[in-house]
């Protein structure tokens, strides 16, 4: 996002300066004896003329911070997976352990049944 801005900013910067330069300064230029701000105008000017190179500046350390956030974004992803596979196998050692405990009642369940039916016989 903040690169788009820089890109935008050095596109317009670009034409401004482009237009400065490409203006017919006879008119202005016949005047400049005459004009006290004149000076002070063309030092703004060439302020206006090395923004462009700061914008430039700017542009390096946003693309390295872009590149860290797609670092960043992929190793929280794949924390994201870790966790999902440590949930499924937690899950799936607890089934584990309750479909022991449901066998091992199903077993104590037919022992008794067999062993209260042999008492039932023995009792006629």
């Amino acid at each position: 996002m903040i690169h788009w801005i820089l890109e935008q900013q050095d596109k317009i910067l670009g034409s401004l300066i482009q237009d400065f330069e490409n203006f017919e300064w006879d008119d202005i230029q016949s005047t400049e004896a005459g004009n006290p701000h004149l000076p002070k105008w063309k030092h703004g000017w060439e302020m206006v003329r090395l923004s462009k190179g700061t914008i430039r500046e700017y542009q390096a350390p946003v693309g390295k911070i872009d590149k860290d956030v797609e670092r960043i974004a992929g190793v929280t992803q794949e924390q994201l997976n870790l966790k999902r596979t440590h949930a499924s196998i937690r899950d799936a050692r607890t089934g584990l352990v309750l479909s022991a405990a449901v066998i091992g009642f199903t077993v104590i369940t037919i022992c008794n049944l067999s062993l209260y039916d042999e008492s039932i016989g023995s009792a006629s």
